[in-house]
Protein backbone atom coordinates (compact mmCIF):
# COMPACT_ATOMS: atom_id res chain seq x y z
CA UNK A 1 0.00 0.00 0.00
CA UNK A 2 1.25 3.36 -0.99
CA UNK A 3 1.98 5.42 2.72
CA UNK A 4 0.55 8.68 1.25
CA UNK A 5 -3.10 6.43 1.07
CA UNK A 6 -2.19 5.57 4.58
CA UNK A 7 -1.29 9.10 5.82
CA UNK A 8 -4.18 10.74 4.21
CA UNK A 9 -6.56 8.19 5.73
CA UNK A 10 -4.88 8.61 9.17
CA UNK A 11 -5.14 12.38 8.93
CA UNK A 12 -9.17 12.17 8.21
CA UNK A 13 -9.93 9.62 10.47
CA UNK A 14 -7.33 10.40 13.63
CA UNK A 15 -6.82 14.52 12.72
CA UNK A 16 -2.70 13.19 13.10
CA UNK A 17 -0.51 13.96 10.10
CA UNK A 18 2.38 11.76 9.66
CA UNK A 19 5.53 12.63 8.30
CA UNK A 20 4.46 12.83 4.52
CA UNK A 21 1.78 15.50 5.48
CA UNK A 22 3.31 17.71 8.39
CA UNK A 23 4.46 20.47 5.74
CA UNK A 24 0.90 20.25 4.27
CA UNK A 25 -0.89 20.94 7.53
CA UNK A 26 1.66 23.75 8.13
CA UNK A 27 0.88 25.36 4.53
CA UNK A 28 -3.06 24.65 3.89
CA UNK A 29 -3.95 24.49 7.71
CA UNK A 30 -5.62 21.38 9.65
CA UNK A 31 -8.74 21.84 7.68
CA UNK A 32 -7.87 23.20 4.27
CA UNK A 33 -5.56 19.41 4.75
CA UNK A 34 -9.09 17.64 5.34
CA UNK A 35 -10.46 19.36 2.96
CA UNK A 36 -8.10 17.80 0.46
CA UNK A 37 -7.64 14.60 2.08
CA UNK A 38 -11.85 13.79 1.74
CA UNK A 39 -11.78 14.27 -1.69
CA UNK A 40 -8.56 12.08 -2.68
CA UNK A 41 -10.35 10.18 -0.87
CA UNK A 42 -13.96 10.09 -1.93
CA UNK A 43 -12.41 9.74 -5.62
CA UNK A 44 -10.36 6.75 -4.64
CA UNK A 45 -13.18 4.99 -2.96
CA UNK A 46 -14.95 5.17 -6.33
CA UNK A 47 -15.05 1.97 -8.87
CA UNK A 48 -14.58 3.93 -12.12
CA UNK A 49 -11.94 6.48 -11.17
CA UNK A 50 -12.81 8.52 -13.96
CA UNK A 51 -11.09 12.27 -13.78
CA UNK A 52 -11.92 14.34 -10.90
CA UNK A 53 -13.03 17.80 -11.85
CA UNK A 54 -10.19 20.35 -10.31
CA UNK A 55 -10.67 23.84 -10.32
CA UNK A 56 -7.41 25.82 -10.19
CA UNK A 57 -8.73 29.00 -9.15
CA UNK A 58 -10.42 27.16 -6.22
CA UNK A 59 -7.87 26.78 -2.74
CA UNK A 60 -8.72 23.11 -3.04
CA UNK A 61 -7.71 22.77 -6.58
CA UNK A 62 -4.70 25.04 -6.27
CA UNK A 63 -3.48 22.38 -3.06
CA UNK A 64 -3.62 19.55 -5.17
CA UNK A 65 -1.70 21.09 -7.84
CA UNK A 66 0.90 22.17 -5.25
CA UNK A 67 0.83 18.44 -4.07
CA UNK A 68 0.98 16.86 -7.06
CA UNK A 69 3.97 18.79 -8.15
CA UNK A 70 5.37 19.10 -4.58
CA UNK A 71 5.04 15.85 -3.03
CA UNK A 72 6.99 12.80 -4.74
CA UNK A 73 4.82 10.45 -3.15
CA UNK A 74 1.32 12.06 -4.31
CA UNK A 75 3.14 12.37 -7.90
CA UNK A 76 3.93 8.57 -7.64
CA UNK A 77 -0.03 7.74 -7.96
CA UNK A 78 -1.66 10.71 -9.09
CA UNK A 79 -1.35 13.28 -11.23
CA UNK A 80 -3.09 16.67 -11.56
CA UNK A 81 -2.99 17.96 -15.15
CA UNK A 82 -5.17 21.13 -16.98
CA UNK A 83 -8.90 20.75 -15.07
CA UNK A 84 -8.58 17.45 -13.68
CA UNK A 85 -7.20 14.39 -11.21
CA UNK A 86 -5.89 11.20 -12.33
CA UNK A 87 -4.30 8.24 -11.52
CA UNK A 88 -0.60 8.30 -13.34
CA UNK A 89 -0.22 6.14 -16.18
CA UNK A 90 2.11 3.69 -14.77
CA UNK A 91 -0.42 2.90 -11.43
CA UNK A 92 -1.28 -1.12 -12.89
CA UNK A 93 -4.86 -1.75 -12.51
CA UNK A 94 -4.52 -4.42 -9.74
CA UNK A 95 -2.68 -1.74 -7.76
CA UNK A 96 -5.63 1.08 -8.45
CA UNK A 97 -7.78 -1.94 -7.28
CA UNK A 98 -5.48 -2.95 -3.79
CA UNK A 99 -5.66 0.81 -2.58
CA UNK A 100 -9.60 1.52 -3.44
CA UNK A 101 -10.22 -1.48 -1.40
CA UNK A 102 -7.63 -0.14 1.39
CA UNK A 103 -9.72 3.30 1.07
CA UNK A 104 -13.16 1.38 1.63
CA UNK A 105 -12.06 -1.00 4.60
CA UNK A 106 -10.20 2.69 6.41
CA UNK A 107 -11.89 5.40 5.27
CA UNK A 108 -14.97 6.04 7.85
CA UNK A 109 -15.32 9.93 7.40
CA UNK A 110 -17.26 11.10 10.30
CA UNK A 111 -19.23 14.41 9.42
CA UNK A 112 -17.71 17.64 10.85
CA UNK A 113 -20.07 19.85 11.97
CA UNK A 114 -19.97 23.33 13.28
CA UNK A 115 -22.06 24.58 15.86
CA UNK A 116 -22.30 27.77 17.63
CA UNK A 117 -24.71 27.92 20.26
CA UNK A 118 -27.24 30.71 20.38
CA UNK A 119 -26.89 33.00 23.67
CA UNK A 120 -29.10 32.23 26.65
CA UNK A 121 -31.38 34.91 28.07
Amino acid sequence: MKRIVEELVEYVERRQAGMLLLEWERRLGKSGLRSVAVTVLGWLKTPLNRPLMVDPAHNKGQALYLMAADLREFAEILEVKHDRMAYRAEVSLDERKEIREFVKANYKPKLMVYYKPKPMI
